[in-house]
């Protein structure tokens, strides 16, 4: 596997490891005690050359609480992580977008039988 695709899979699981395996990291914890949880889970992966880097951002529905960067965006030229990092995630889209939509059923605002014309008028003719 190449290494660019590996790094790029490392950083995805390094997402959801946090993201499903931080039980300490909750809504009502300050914004610091959030970021420190996370990139210590995250830092320990780097330091081992198991993950390149990582962007992590904590957010509330109203505001962005930490946002951090850690490691590197590429090893061999020591370029180091920054937050505005672009990612490949290949077809990760899929499962993120499923999700949000799944969130506005739970929320009421659409229905899983809707017509998608509904939502999208630019598809009523289809």
């Amino acid at each position: 596997m190449a290494p660019a695709v590996l790094r790029h899979r490392c950083l995805l699981a390094a997402f959801l490891a946090a993201h499903f395996s931080l039980p300490s990291v909750r809504a009502q914890e300050s914004p610091p005690a959030s970021s420190k949880a996370i990139s210590g889970t995250l830092q320990p992966l780097v330091d081992s050359h198991r993950l390149a880097g990582a962007v992590t951002l904590v957010a509330d529905k109203d505001r962005i609480l930490s946002q951090n960067a850690l490691g590197y965006a590429d090893i061999a030229a020591g370029k180091p992580m920054t937050t505005d990092a672009l990612f490949w995630i290949a077809s990760q889209s899929k499962p993120i977008t499923a999700t949000a939509l799944m969130m506005l059923v739970d929320e009421g605002k659409l229905a899983l039988d809707d017509p998608v014309a509904k939502h999208l008028p630019e598809f009523h003719h289809q």
